[in-house]
């Protein structure tokens, strides 16, 4: 199967479709995840991968992830180092975060920041959003980045809710018909 790649780095897996989770990647929790860390159920890594497969096996429909960091495995295996070395950076170290596309990440993390519109498709930002650098301080791994409606809708107001001029329509996989249309990235049902 192929799999449209919308940012530059797509994973590929040849177990996609016979692939049995580790965990349930729609209800599983940041506590939950934490927890199976510390006890050492789960690695880093493993959530990672978790979440890869389920973001390559539904984004083709959902659009709601808009590019993934290349650097996410490698930055879950640091982590995963330091907790087996005993150092934990913060209660929400080693789990995974989404970034809505219109947080800046340095180009060093390999991914743009667009707004979800074309102009900004090549756009390069020279350092972090803050936000960015603190969820990496204590010790988070930027998955990528969520596709959002364009520009916040400062483009226009009838512009549909989570279109996006990079990535298409982002889908509900909750909302019947696929799009909610009182939410601006049609993902608080979108995950």
């Amino acid at each position: 199967m192929q799999i449209p790649q919308t940012g530059a780095y797509w994973p590929r897996f040849d177990d996609l479709n016979s692939h049995t989770p580790l965990f349930d990647t729609l209800r599983t929790t940041a506590a939950d995840l934490q927890a199976a860390l510390t006890e050492g159920m789960l690695t880093s890594v493993q959530i990672v991968e978790e979440y890869h497969r389920a973001i390559v096996k539904h984004n083709v429909y959902l659009k709601a992830i808009y590019e993934l960091a290349p650097g996410a495995v490698h930055r879950a295996r640091e982590m995963d180092d330091l907790r087996s070395q005993g150092q934990v950076l913060g209660p929400l170290h080693g789990i995974p975060v989404v970034l809505k596309d219109n947080t800046d990440t340095e180009m060093s993390m390999g991914m743009h920041t667009t707004a979800g519109a074309v102009a900004f498709l090549h756009n390069e930002p020279a350092r972090n959003a803050a936000i960015v650098d603190k969820l990496l301080d204590s010790g988070m791994i930027i998955l990528g980045k969520a596709s959002m409606s364009e520009m916040n809708f400062w483009k226009g107001s009838d512009i549909p809710c989570g279109w996006s001029a990079v990535n298409g329509q982002a889908q509900s996989a909750y909302v019947y018909g696929g799009v909610d249309k009182d939410d601006s990235v049609a993902g608080h049902s979108v995950r």
